[in-house]
């Protein structure tokens, strides 16, 4: 079943501000691959179009991490989806991250909202 972070809101005029996307996926099976679908947006406005930022299929062998980093430009809101086609063990974690990579927002497996499908892409 896919889920979404829902839109996060990134306001830029606060120091907290997002720069950029970590998506950090973790694969617990011990002897499961792990097969995921991600997709990235961003808003430059709050009633503008959405713009995807990346699109990643990954095979994830089991007992593994893999992370993914999008750069946000001006980015008023940003959301996540994801999808497994395998492997009920995997685990995806969303973060904001600041000019100097701290964290500043996140987005935890257990917090995403469930969905219908993924958005189709252009």
């Amino acid at each position: 079943m896919p889920y979404t972070t829902g839109a996060i809101y990134n306001p830029s005029t606060v120091p907290t501000a997002a720069g950029q996307i970590l998506v950090v996926c973790i694969n617990d099976s011990a002897n499961l691959t792990a097969n995921i679908e991600l997709e990235v947006f961003q808003w430059g406005v709050a009633d503008g179009p959405r713009t995807p930022l990346g699109h990643n299929l990954i095979a994830l062998p089991p007992q593994a991490v893999q992370s993914f980093t999008y750069p946000l430009n001006a980015a008023v809101y940003y959301e996540v989806q994801v999808d497994y086609f395998s492997a009920t063990s995997a685990v995806v974690n969303v973060f904001g991250l600041d000019a100097v990579g701290g964290v500043v927002q996140r987005v935890l497996q257990w917090e995403m909202s469930q969905i219908d499908r993924l958005t189709n892409l252009p």
